[in-house]
């Protein structure tokens, strides 16, 4: 059995251990969706910062070079899709203003 510390409830908690089962077929299980659903909502209030730190601040680069290739005009429309936090949006909105 392995421990790891909720940050979000602030104690430690017992995780499961894992069967040759959960292993082999981890994407066929029927509790997946919420597996992955408390996984994103436990990540996403440091996502960014972490992010950022752990690309030791190359996650912004990245974000000004695909604007500045995209090279996008006032006016145009930018689809982001799937786009996480959305901080590419952002990067795009803040160069050639926020559209519909």
């Amino acid at each position: 059995m392995s421990i790891r510390y909720n940050q979000a409830l602030m104690r430690p908690e017992t995780l499961p251990d894992w069967n040759a089962s959960a292993l082999r077929a981890p994407h066929t299980a029927p509790d997946k969706a919420a597996r992955v659903r408390r996984m994103f909502n436990a990540i996403a209030p440091t996502y960014e910062l972490v992010n950022s730190l752990f690309s030791l601040g190359r996650d912004a680069y990245w974000r000004r070079e695909a604007v500045r290739l995209a090279d996008p005009r006032c006016g145009e429309s930018v689809l982001d899709v799937a786009c996480g936090t959305g901080d590419l949006a952002r990067a795009f909105a803040s160069t050639a203003g926020v559209g519909r």
